[in-house]
C-alpha cells in the first residue's frame, strides 16, 4: 500500500497493488555461496538447513545468461572400476557443500560423485579439477607375524614400505628379496592392499568414509558474462536462490 505525501498535505486515500514472488518452498534452505570465472569456472552451493533436514537437489538447475544446467544423479560411494550404475539422487544435509564444475570429470562424463577416504590410491591415474583427500594408509603387519621371513626380507618390508603411503615400493631391483620365493609371495600379497578396491573394500561401510561435499561436473561454462545473476531453480522452476557477480 503507498499514498503520496506533499509537504504538510498527506492523501487520505491510499492505494493498493497486490502481487506475489515465484519463490520456491526450499528458498534460501540451499545458498549460491560463491562463484568462480577461472579456468575451470566453479559455482559453490551451500545446503542452509536445520540439524536433520535433508533434501533432494537433482533436477534442480542453475541459470545464468550463458545457459543452464541441470542437477543430475550422482554416486554418493564410487567405484571408478565399475561405472555402470545410474547413480543415486543427490540429497543434502547440514552443512553439506556442492560444486559445480565447468569442466570434464575425472571418471569421464555423467559421473558426479561424493570424495572419500581412499580416492589418494587414484590421484597417480586419474586428474582431479576438485581437491580430493589425498592421504592413504595401511595397517603395518607386526613384527611376530614375520619372524619366520628371512632378515633381508623383514628389512625391506620395515624400512623401505611407507604403510602411509598410497604406492607400494618396487621390490624387483631387490635382488636378495627377488631371490627369497617365500617373501616375494607375501609381498604381492600385501599390495594388494595399496589399491583404491581394497581400500573401499575395507572403510566403504565406516561413518566418515565420505566427506560433506558434492562433485558434479557440468563440462560448460554458465560463468561466461562478466556482469550476470546466477539463479538456483527447484524442480518446478522456482528460485531457491540467486547471486550476481
Amino acid at each position: 500500500m503507498v499514498r503520496s505525501k506533499l509537504n504538510t498535505v498527506v492523501d487520505q486515500t491510499p492505494a493498493s497493488r497486490t502481487f506475489s514472488i515465484n519463490v520456491s518452498p526450499y528458498f534460501q534452505k540451499v545458498l549460491i555461496s560463491s562463484t568462480s570465472t577461472g579456468v575451470p569456472s566453479l559455482i559453490t552451493l551451500r545446503a542452509n538447513l536445520k540439524q536433520g533436514e535433508e533434501i533432494s537437489i537433482t533436477g534442480w538447475k542453475v541459470r545464468g545468461k550463458a545457459g543452464e544446467f541441470q542437477i543430475p544423479r550422482g554416486i554418493e560411494r564410487i567405484n571408478p572400476f565399475s561405472l555402470t550404475e545410474p547413480g543415486d539422487i543427490i540429497k543434502v544435509k547440514t552443512q553439506d557443500t556442492i560444486y559445480l564444475s565447468s569442466s570434464r570429470g575425472p571418471f569421464g562424463l555423467g559421473k558426479h560423485f561424493k570424495p572419500n577416504t581412499c580416492m589418494g590410491y587414484l590421484k597417480s591415474s586419474y586428474t582431479f579439477p576438485l581437491a580430493v583427500p589425498s592421504s592413504c594408509s595401511i595397517d603395518k603387519p607386526k613384527e611376530e607375524d614375520l619372524l619366520f621371513y628371512l632378515q633381508a626380507c623383514q628389512d625391506f618390508i620395515f624400512k623401505k614400505i611407507n604403510f602411509s603411503s598410497c604406492e607400494f615400493p618396487d621390490y624387483s631391483k631387490d635382488i636378495t628379496v627377488k631371490a627369497d620365493t617365500q617373501c616375494t609371495s607375501y609381498l604381492a600379497g600385501l599390495a594388494t592392499g595399496f589399491t583404491y578396491n581394497s581400500c573401499f573394500l575395507r572403510h566403504a561401510d565406516e561413518p566418515g568414509f565420505t566427506t560433506n561435499e558434492w562433485h558434479v561436473y557440468m563440462n560448460t561454462n554458465l560463468l561466461t558474462q562478466k556482469f550476470d545473476t546466477i539463479e538456483l531453480l527447484d524442480q518446478n522452476g522456482l528460485l531457491v536462490d540467486k547471486k550476481t557477480y
